[in-house]
């Protein structure tokens, strides 16, 4: 026969303790230190309300436990930028001229025949093979430190900035506002000093849209860089 008093009892000795509970919740306390870089670090206290009451204080006069360190770098400095030693591999003239012909020939949202647009970049030293496909708004820094084989696609809006040289093999697609990227900067130095790598693409890679290609990247043949990575 069930025991009724027998269940009550087991089910108050394994029964949670709400009050127990609570009182241990209003001891919580969440410290959050957020470092605020190359300055004194912001406090951010979080308290668990409790019922029917106020906040809990920090213990010890409100000083958190612990203290992140300072993070392991300097206090970027901007006005000592100096990147004179850079070089920029042609005359400021042939610069300026390369713009007039990007802002007439590439920047333009009409489809222009890519035979025109290869033909500009081999006016001003690119190397370009054979069968390329040039579509709209392709942002080229430096064609003269640029190198495309045969059978390449580039895609809607691709930027490659070649401060160094940028070599892509044949059979090569990049697709639309892939970034090719040669440049960066040494953030460990206050003067941010800028650091260039090379890019080389080998034959029959792809890259997806919206992908990223950083400064002394070397793809192998075959190569698949994947969307927005």
């Amino acid at each position: 026969m069930f025991d009724v008093r027998v269940f009550l009892r087991s089910v108050r000795r394994w029964a949670f303790d709400v009050r127990v509970f609570l009182r241990s919740v209003r001891r919580w306390t969440l410290d959050v230190r957020i470092s605020i870089l190359f300055g004194e670090a912001l406090e951010v206290r979080v308290f668990p309300l409790r019922f029917g009451g106020q906040a809990r204080p920090l213990r010890g006069g409100g000083k958190p436990p612990h203290s992140l360190p300072r993070p392991p770098f300097f206090m970027l400095d901007l006005a000592k930028f100096n990147n004179a030693s850079f070089s920029r591999g042609a005359p400021r003239w042939k610069e300026a001229l390369w713009w007039v012909a990007r802002s007439l020939f590439f920047a333009p949202w009409l489809p222009l025949p890519s035979a025109v647009k290869v033909a500009a970049l081999r006016l001003f030293g690119a190397k370009v093979g054979r069968g390329v496909v040039i579509r709209s708004r392709v942002n080229i820094t430096f064609p003269w430190k640029l190198e495309i084989g045969d059978h390449v696609w580039l895609g809607d809006e691709v930027l490659i900035l070649s401060l160094d040289r940028v070599v892509i093999g044949s059979n090569v697609c990049i697709s639309q506002r892939a970034f090719l990227c040669t440049g960066s900067h040494d953030f460990k130095k206050e003067t941010f000093d800028l650091i260039t790598r090379p890019i080389e693409i080998g034959d029959g890679c792809w890259i997806a849209a919206q992908a990223f290609v950083g400064p002394g990247a070397v793809l192998a043949p075959g190569t698949r860089v994947t969307r927005k990575s």
